[in-house]
């Protein structure tokens, strides 16, 4: 199953439960590897309490007078089976080694072909390429460019035969495997007003241990890039889980006694534990138990989150001087402020969440557009980008020639700065909240190519954005000149890029911490605009048309327009 249909089944029940409740280096070379190289290996399927796996690897243990070649391949190969905690791959390892060795403490993927070399006595490299690392928080990071690996075994003979007594923790993967064994699994937080959700995804292998592994590490809180106060958790400091137990759809999770709380914070907690399990395909329902007491939670009601905001599935255009949502080849005009943007004769337009609120670019600056109320001209700085609107309705206002210079402007009109932290230097091609105001995207013009990155908001009491998360979150983008990004949804962002020197823009789209597909081309793409998922991109070319994905390309839709604007 495609990583995005592996997404969009966890977040589809995701939204079920919260809508109910709501109603309701590279690292460095000595790791371990795991590269299936040689050997036989069986394709079963092996069924589990908690996991519905599409594909079981039974790979081979160690034959008999092994070469030590052989034994460092067989071990590499068997890391495709990681059933039963590898198993297989632990027959490679000396009696201690093989007690001592941790598989989870690392995953590089590998693109291309390895080898075994031999360095001195009795001690071998496997050489590679790495494309990308999985750490042992599940946290998926493509490297900016491939690059060689070497990764380090020291064999000894073991009652006559050849076994491995010396190598690093983790494993390594080819990207095939990779994909056929590990899945994504968002796990949620909050904003810190608890009126939305925030995934931060995560990658492991889909076996009996995954639910067990999933609240441990939503306990550990959420990835360096989202720490608090940008997203926060329900569950008290020290809160740790002692059981997790799938039985018939139910997944019991049995947590210390740090976990009680009053009300509202344990109906979160459940929220939390529900919305991050819902990616594990047989878990169904949640129970929470205190030190093996069982606990009765109700749903939060009217008080719960949201999961993954939808917009309009209608494009929001400019056409023939009318602002408003394309359908059947006409444009109706926005109600309220739809005649007021027009009239400021735009270049780009960001739409709130309720409507209400417009942030317009033209060359005299960032506008704000509100119902009934005459356009206000924010900020007058010269060569803005496309402004964009949070969930607060701050507008934020960026230079492009001054990529620390971010500032956002609050519904009084008040304007205060916002502490950037990916470095200086470099051209700001485009810069939008996600639509639950707790992340940024950012693309960026390093003069040496494009670089996008995602950092979390982190606000003031009074809900002001004031800073940007250190480190951020660096997102993968083609080669050539940036030309716009876009969120797709809660978890996926897309990409434009022209080749250097010319030609069709590329769409890209990229998994918020995971992998990255292209789309194809699109002649003379010039914005791209995200709608409810994939299906709902839309680029506007040079010539404004307006183009939808259609396959493994592009399609037109017969809409042609003077500006494709944001909804928030």
């Amino acid at each position: 199953m495609p990583t995005t249909d592996r997404i969009r089944r966890a977040r589809a029940k995701a939204r079920a439960r919260a809508a109910g409740m709501a109603a309701l280096v590279l690292l460095a070379v000595s790791g371990c590897v795991a590269i299936p190289t040689s050997g036989s290996v069986t394709v079963g399927r092996e069924p589990a309490d908690d996991v519905e796996p599409e594909l079981v690897f039974q790979p081979s243990g160690p034959g008999p007078d092994a070469t030590p070649e052989d034994i460092i391949r067989g071990f590499v190969q068997a890391a495709i089976g990681p059933q039963n905690s590898y198993e297989v791959a632990r027959k490679f390892l000396v009696p201690g080694l093989a007690e001592d060795w941790d598989p989870n403490e690392r995953a590089l993927i590998r693109a291309g072909q390895q080898s075994v070399v031999v360095v001195g006595e009795n001690s071998y490299e496997l050489a590679f390429t790495a494309i990308a690392t999985v750490d042992e928080t599940g946290l998926y990071t493509p490297l900016q460019e491939p690059t060689p690996t070497r990764v380090g075994f020291t064999l000894v003979e073991n009652d006559g035969q050849w076994r491995i007594a010396d190598t690093g923790d983790g494993i390594v993967l080819t990207e095939q495997y990779f994909n056929d064994i590990f899945e994504p699994y968002p796990l949620y937080f909050f904003t810190p007003g608890y009126s939305h959700l925030v995934p931060d995804l995560r990658w492991f292998p889909s076996i009996a241990t995954t639910s067990t592994r999933l609240v441990r590490e939503l306990l550990a809180g959420p990835s360096e890039w989202m720490q608090p106060p940008a997203v926060v958790t329900a569950f008290p400091e020290g809160t740790e889980v002692s059981l997790v137990e799938v039985e018939s759809g139910r997944a019991l999770v049995d947590l210390s006694s740090e976990a009680r709380a009053e009300r509202i914070s344990m109906q979160r907690m459940k929220l939390q534990l529900s919305s991050s399990l819902a990616s594990v395909p047989s878990i169904q329902s949640v129970s929470v138990s205190i030190d093996r007491t069982p606990t009765t939670i109700e749903d939060l009601g009217s008080a719960g989150p949201v999961v993954d905001p939808q917009v309009n599935g209608s494009p929001l255009v400019v056409a023939d001087g009318v602002f408003g949502f394309a359908s059947n080849g006409a444009v109706e005009p926005l109600p309220g402020l739809g005649q007021h943007v027009a009239d400021l004769a735009p270049t780009a337009i960001t739409l709130s969440s309720n409507e209400s609120l417009a942030a317009v670019l033209n060359p005299a600056g960032v506008w704000a557009v509100r119902d009934a109320e005459e356009p206000v001209l924010l900020d007058a700085r010269v060569g803005l980008v496309p402004p964009s609107i949070d969930t607060a309705n701050y507008v934020w206002s960026i230079p492009r020639e001054s990529s620390s210079e971010i500032y956002v402007f609050s519904p009084g009109g008040e304007s205060s700065p916002v502490a950037a932290t990916w470095g200086e230097g470099g051209t700001v091609v485009s810069m939008d909240v996600s639509r639950d105001g707790a992340r940024l995207l950012v693309l960026l013009d390093s003069g040496q190519g494009p670089r996008m990155i995602a950092a979390s908001i982190v606000r003031d009491d009074a809900g002001t954005p004031v800073r940007l998360t250190s480190p951020v979150l660096e997102l993968a983008v083609v080669p050539g000149e940036p030309v716009d990004a876009t969120w797709v949804d809660d978890i996926t962002v897309a990409s434009l890029t022209r080749p250097v020197g010319g030609g069709d823009a590329v769409v890209v789209l990229q998994r918020v911490g995971g992998q990255s597909e292209e789309l194809g081309a699109v002649a003379g793409g010039v914005r791209i605009v995200g709608g409810n998922g994939r299906s709902n991109l839309r680029v506007l070319t040079a010539t404004g048309e307006v183009q939808v994905p259609r396959g493994s390309g592009w399609q037109r839709t017969g809409i042609n327009v003077s500006v494709l604007a944001t909804q928030r």
